[in-house]
């Protein structure tokens, strides 16, 4: 457990260590510089986190963000950590893509200063959204995880109808794997539409065989009803996947017996074409186990689990 001294407060930056106890989500630190989503996603969870207003963009002053990075590193450095800050928690990293360029012009020298700190970049972009990472300079590149957010292409045609397709986020991953990026990849939710099973096997396909995507982490999960969330969600079609499913302490989920039909087939095709780490994304330990996965460490900490959010 990191326990920060109390004279360092910030407001863009926090360690998330609220995890219900039967949930595998190890802690993590966030970068909240900018908040908000303009995409349009049915079942996406800041439209509960932000009380329906998740299209409403706020930004942090960057020269605030960059004075609490420093704070927060000249600690980490006494503490001796090595710190990875998600910026994809209560946004979509790229999305604002004029923001997103100042962002990475204030931040990277900061990060090439301390130089073992890096900065993950969660994004539903295209070649749009990740075209300042093509143009920073490559001394800075080491210090930015790049983790594409993909679903099958009629999972997001019926519920991603904001954000640039399938093919063009496989694409702009493909892009930052050429030009010196790690790459982790969410699939995430996984939703059993009509075909699924078809679907996915051909997301996977595109992914490895086609465009030859080499990720060095894939995080799998799938629908996660959060009150708030089913309180807020505009489009509530999705909710039928959770008709008689689990109340876990991470919401409502699709019937256990669904969710391991769902997982057992995806990892099964994955694993023709990828060995790394695979982890699930907010998933309770009965389902690890029932998958034959062993619980990465104990809780509340998971500290051996290499999933999305952690390095």
């Amino acid at each position: 457990m990191i326990k920060l001294p109390k004279q360092l407060k910030f407001t863009s930056i926090s360690y998330f260590c609220k995890t219900p106890f039967d949930i595998v989500c190890p802690r993590f630190w966030e970068l909240k510089w900018i908040v908000g989503c303009p995409w349009n996603c049915s079942y996406c969870y800041l439209q509960g986190t932000l009380f329906g207003r998740k299209n409403l963009i706020k930004r942090k002053p960057l020269n605030k963000v960059v004075n609490e990075l420093d704070r927060l590193f000249k600690w980490a450095t006494e503490e001796k950590l090595q710190i990875l800050l998600n910026s994809g928690e209560v946004a979509d990293s790229c999305a604002v893509v004029s923001a997103f360029s100042e962002f990475l012009k204030v931040c990277s020298p900061l990060l090439k200063s301390y130089g073992v700190h890096k900065v993950l970049l969660v994004t539903k972009g295209g070649k749009r959204e990740i075209k300042p990472l093509l143009d920073l300079p490559y001394c800075y590149r080491r210090f930015y995880i790049t983790s594409f957010s993909i679903n099958a292409i009629p999972v997001a045609k019926k519920y991603e109808k904001g954000p640039p397709n399938v093919l063009e986020r496989i694409e702009a991953a493909k892009l930052c794997q050429e030009n010196g990026y790690e790459v982790r990849i969410r699939l995430d939710p996984i939703i059993p539409v009509e075909g699924w099973k078809k679907a996915y096997d051909e997301l996977i396909d595109f992914m490895f065989s086609i465009y030859e995507l080499q990720p060095s982490r894939i995080t799998l999960g799938t629908l996660r009803g959060l009150l708030k969330t089913i309180r807020f969600t505009n489009d509530k079609s999705w909710l039928i996947y959770l008709q008689n499913g689990e109340k876990t302490g991470w919401g409502l989920k699709m019937p256990e017996n669904k969710r391991i039909e769902v997982y057992s087939y995806v990892l099964d095709s994955i694993r023709r074409y990828h060995n790394k780490d695979t982890a699930l994304c907010k998933e309770t330990t009965r389902i690890w186990k029932m998958l034959n996965l062993q619980p990465p460490g104990m809780a509340p900490s998971w500290a051996n689990c290499k999933c999305n959010c952690v390095p």
